[in-house]
């Protein structure tokens, strides 16, 4: 039954680009024989169907060279589960970014930065607190994001969250043994690191006492513009690094040069930023997530502390 559903939602979505782009197909598109091919690639997986019909239904390239590129992907993908969603994946990763240098190393820095705050981030974040956080332009996060839009959801505006379309992405692009290309391969505890000390930084950069501007001794229900107030003077960017720095330092690996810098930086908050934070998290209602926050870096620190930095 899910294989003849399948096939309907293939031949569907087959005849209607077919209709739409009749001007780029010749003959008769598509073959019964296409249809049973892809059928198979599937390995009785809605998701991989979805993602196949969104790459063949390009505007920018034919649809027939695009099923083609699908059929000729190897044969010993067929019923075999995660192996056919790796090579289609890794197909589309390929033809996605076919136009990119191979040998600028900034541009897949950037990728590997901005593709895996989208993956690893604990809620799904816009283009513009992505770029305030990373310490990036807007113009070079829509530059990668051009690639993606086959297996990323990106919204036209930059306060929209962007979103992966479906679980089995992420589960890829951070396994390495599934993604064995190390230009597109996520490395999720080392990025968990650096989200966590970029959070860090935009933490030092941004807190300040009374960050608000409330009256002294003021209660937050007191306050009738204090959602404006947050909006202003906090931000999502801050807001985020303030209730997530610490989960991303706990999944993080716990040797390296960058956890020796991490713990050095958090001396300087535990210094000075301290109640700056908490001021954030009381103010936005989040006071709880402190406690968590600080028994997450707690384990951190104790499996760090063996280490020589």
């Amino acid at each position: 039954m899910v294989y003849s559903d399948i096939k309907s939602f293939i031949t569907t979505h087959l005849e209607e680009i077919a209709t739409r782009q009749r001007h780029s197909i010749s003959g008769h598109w598509p073959s019964d024989q296409d249809v049973t091919t892809i059928l198979k690639k599937t390995a009785g997986l809605f998701i991989v169907a979805a993602v196949i019909m969104r790459f063949i239904d390009s505007l920018f390239a034919s649809p027939q060279k695009r099923l083609k590129l699908i059929i000729d992907l190897p044969k010993s993908t067929i019923y075999e589960g995660k192996s056919g969603i790796n090579v289609v994946y890794h197909q589309i990763l390929s033809v996605s970014l076919e136009n990119a240098d191979e040998d600028d190393p900034d541009f897949y820095n950037q990728l590997h930065l901005v593709v895996g705050s989208i993956v690893i981030a604990l809620k799904s974040l816009p283009h513009a607190d992505i770029a305030d956080i990373l310490e990036m332009t807007l113009e070079n996060i829509w530059t990668i994001l051009t690639h993606l839009h086959l297996v990323l959801i990106v919204p036209e505006s930059t306060t929209e969250p962007i979103r992966i379309l479906h679980k089995s992405f992420a589960d890829f692009i951070t396994n390495n043994q599934r993604c064995s290309d190390g230009r597109y391969s996520i490395d999720a505890p080392a990025h968990h690191s650096v989200l966590g000390g970029r959070c860090l930084k935009l933490m030092e950069t941004r807190l300040m006492k009374n960050i608000c501007r409330l009256l002294r001794y003021a209660m937050n229900g007191d306050i009738n513009d204090l959602p404006v107030q947050q909006e202003r003077y906090i931000g999502s960017p801050l807001s985020y690094a303030c209730s997530s720095w610490a989960k991303h330092l706990q999944l993080s690996p716990k040797v390296g040069t960058n956890s020796c810098t991490i713990r050095r930086i958090l001396n300087d908050f535990f210094t000075y930023y301290l109640l700056s934070w908490l001021e954030v998290l009381s103010t936005k209602a989040n006071f709880h997530i402190a406690i968590y926050s600080l028994h997450d870096v707690r384990l951190w620190l104790t499996d760090v502390s063996i280490l020589y930095c």
